[in-house]
């Protein structure tokens, strides 16, 4: 087998993790722009932007037509996750001027001329296999992996475990109904028996010991970074942020092509997004509760939207409307609903969050369901809850470290823990949701079961051994030279 290896750099902020080792098996890259890579003097690459894939209508440089790209379009058209992520554009495109007028439909054209860019992209650097830094979800990544999966291209996708200093992949194939499915994991992580292994001679290293320990302590220590570096750059003084706006209004010379808004462009649109989050506040308060009701309760915590984390890790339920209308109905009658919105919906005024306040509406029409504002301590509730649900949520393994069941309703990391039911396992739904829950908290009374299963995660995953909130460069470049050897002929 070749090992000609094509590297998709998702976020332009994983550009700089592109090493010289790396392109040496994987000579093609394709991210935002070459000069965002930080190759050492002397290094070659075979570059591909994604500005060419995202700009329908200007001048192409391949010939792909219709009929090289009429099975990857019928992928695409019959895949929601299409629609949602063709939403997304609508809203947010980074400093691209849209139309947020143009309705879904509309967007069709864009999407098939995208889509032929992407072929042209593929046909020219014609990789054996494919690699995305992170799981495909904006319209340029998504595109490519679904005309790569109708070629029988592999794609395969590095992902942070639970442990989030840690790494594997993933290869995945399009699906319609779920975004993606999962065909095989490497390192071969074995999650349907995770449950039942035992490492003999294996102890969890001290940072893997740290983590969940923070787990079980208070929420300060457990708290993830990204929401306290987002609470500390809420936290500035009026003054401060008119010397941001007035800095942000002044013109910093050309943009970089024609459809480059203008900071006055985007300094509007986050006074527009402070009102649609005051609205959305709002009508939060008005049908959220602050007492606690008596009796048994789910609560489920939910995303912010949109993000990779439900779109399309979400699967089915990356509409979360779905995932709650499924939790309701198959809780018993006696026990409640609570829904817990996410902070980062009201904390990320850059975008614009999917969420409307008819959702509220919605759910407080649903019987024993009740939504609840950002200021309920998430671990209170989980000490409380019989089960605690989310689609992907590190809130999942948060309340595995505190001895509560998790319900996942998505392509999360630890779905193969003790205490986890799995929405997605089949042999198991002729059981009550009730039963599966009672069963699993039964698996949590052994309190050394989280710690075993993190030590089957490190030891099928890499990491460079530091402790950090991030994926390093280092642990991607050992993940991705291990998957490049394996792959060698």
């Amino acid at each position: 087998m070749s090992n000609r290896g094509l590297f998709f750099v998702t976020n332009h902020e994983n550009a700089p993790l592109i090493s010289k080792r790396l392109v040496e098996s994987y000579p093609v890259i394709i991210s935002r722009e070459e000069s965002d890579l930080s190759f050492s003097a002397g290094v070659s690459c075979e570059f591909y932007s994604t500005e060419y894939i995202k700009s329908p209508f200007s001048e192409r440089v391949g010939d792909s037509d219709y009929k090289d790209i009429e099975a990857s379009l019928d992928l695409a058209l019959g895949n929601a996750h299409t629609f949602f992520i063709l939403e997304r554009l609508r809203y947010f495109n980074g400093t691209a001027k849209i139309d947020p007028f143009r309705s879904c439909f509309n967007y069709l054209p864009y999407l098939q001329d995208s889509l032929l860019r992407a072929a042209d992209v593929l046909c020219a650097a014609k990789p054996d296999y494919i690699v995305f830094s992170s799981t495909p979800h904006d319209l340029e990544a998504w595109l490519t992996f679904l005309h790569a999966s109708s070629l029988g291209v592999p794609v395969y996708v590095v992902c942070q475990t639970e442990l989030p200093w840690r790494v594997f992949l993933k290869q995945i194939g399009a699906e319609p109904g779920l975004g993606y499915r999962i065909l095989s994991y490497y390192p071969e992580r074995n999650l349907p028996h995770q449950k039942q292994a035992v490492i003999q001679g294996r102890d969890l290293s001290s940072a893997g010991h740290d983590y969940i320990l923070a787990k079980r302590n208070n929420y300060s220590l457990a708290e993830p970074l990204y929401m306290k570096q987002q609470k500390n750059g809420g936290e500035k003084d009026l003054a401060s942020r008119a010397q941001k706006l007035k800095a942000r209004l002044v013109a910093r010379g050309m943009p970089k092509n024609r459809t480059s808004a203008s900071n006055f462009d985007r300094e509007l649109s986050k006074m527009l997004d402070r009102y649609r989050a005051s609205k959305l506040r709002r009508a939060l308060r008005k049908y959220s509760i602050d007492t606690i009701p008596d009796g048994k309760f789910v609560c489920l915590f939910l995303h912010f939207q949109p993000e990779r984390t439900s779109i399309p890790e979400g699967g089915r339920y990356a509409s979360q409307i779905n995932a709650i209308s499924a939790l309701r109905s198959q809780l018993p009658d006696d026990w409640a609903l609570l829904v817990k919105e996410h902070p980062s919906m009201f904390l990320l005024k850059s975008k614009r969050p999917f969420r409307h306040p008819d959702f509220y509406t919605l759910v407080a029409s649903m019987p024993k369901t009740y939504m609840l504002d950002e200021s309920h301590s998430s671990f209170d509730l989980i000490d409380q809850a019989q089960a605690v649900a989310t689609l992907t949520g590190t809130v999942g393994f948060e309340a595995l470290c505190r001895g509560c069941v998790a319900i996942v309703l998505g392509d999360a990391a630890y779905r193969g823990y003790p205490g986890v039911v799995d929405i997605y396992d089949i042999q198991s739904r002729d059981i009550t949701l009730e039963e599966r829950i009672g069963s699993a908290s039964v698996e949590l009374k052994d309190s050394s079961a989280i710690e075993a299963c993190a030590v089957v995660t490190e030891q099928a995953s890499y990491s460079d051994g530091i402790r950090s909130e991030l994926v390093t460069p280092e642990t991607m470049d050992i993940a991705l030279m291990a998957l490049a050897e394996e792959l060698s002929p």
